[in-house]
């Protein structure tokens, strides 16, 4: 897991979506509610991690 740190030094854990059991699920729930392929929605939340863990 990662670990942000504020600018007063202390750290916390940060949870991903990812790292959850029902991530697919997950995926799936947002593909049905937008209309889209479950791998669209999948692919949108990887570029955006990746653009995360660029700023982090």
């Amino acid at each position: 897991m990662w670990q942000l740190v504020n600018a007063l030094g202390s750290g916390k854990m940060v949870e991903f979506l990812h790292q959850r059991p029902d991530f697919v699920q997950l995926l799936a729930v947002v593909a049905n509610g937008l209309g889209m392929d479950p791998v669209l929605v999948e692919k949108d939340y990887w570029i955006m991690h990746s653009l995360w863990g660029l700023k982090a």
